[in-house]
């Protein structure tokens, strides 16, 4: 009986383990066809507004109107977003609806989801490759809190592969790395 349970606990540890998400970052003009940069310069966000981080998040108008599980997902970007910036000392919020600055100290993300598709670890388990794949197309803007100046802004892309199985990077483990990129811009060691 320990050996089943001793597999069972190896066969969950690899599923959740899986392969790492990788992350396309792109500046707008590399959008717009122009080849990306391998490296690009960081944004000048000053160090005193790394102390706070306030999340907008937004849905392309044309995703809206249909059934997407978009505040599931948004739930999940929330979540994982505020556990990166509180883990590198930042405060965290969330801003709803249009975004603004606020007059305070800190930085404002402006996340605009262009298309996505969500595949929850329960959903890619349990349907394999039938899950499809997961992806996220975004742009983000970074923002001075307190007036609203753009310090700059890019566009990261995610995608997996369903091919991948329950060891391709589903939707969390990409939400994982974008964060990581996005507070790595505001929050520099």
């Amino acid at each position: 009986m320990s050996v089943r349970i001793t597999t069972l606990l190896a066969a969950a540890a690899l599923t959740l383990g899986g392969c790492a998400a990788s992350v396309e970052r792109k500046t707008p003009s590399a959008e717009a066809g122009a080849p990306a940069p391998q490296q690009q310069a960081s944004m000048k966000i000053p160090a005193d507004a790394g102390n706070r981080l306030v999340l907008n998040m937004q849905l392309d108008p044309k995703l809206a109107a249909t059934d997407t599980g978009w505040s599931d997902f948004k739930k999940e970007w929330i979540d994982i977003t505020k556990e990166q910036a509180t883990g590198k000392g930042m405060s965290f919020a969330t801003q709803d609806s249009d975004a603004k600055a606020t007059g305070e100290q800190g930085t404002l993300v402006v996340v605009r989801i262009n298309d996505y598709r969500h595949v929850t670890v329960g959903r890619r388990i349990a349907l394999g490759v039938f899950s499809g794949n997961a992806y996220i197309d975004s742009k983000v803007e970074f923002r001075d809190l307190a007036t609203g100046k753009l310090y700059g802004d890019r566009a990261y892309n995610t995608s997996s592969s369903a091919w991948g199985g329950v060891f391709s990077a589903m939707t969390p483990k990409q939400i994982y790395a974008l964060a990581d990129e996005i507070v790595g811009e505001i929050k520099r060691p």
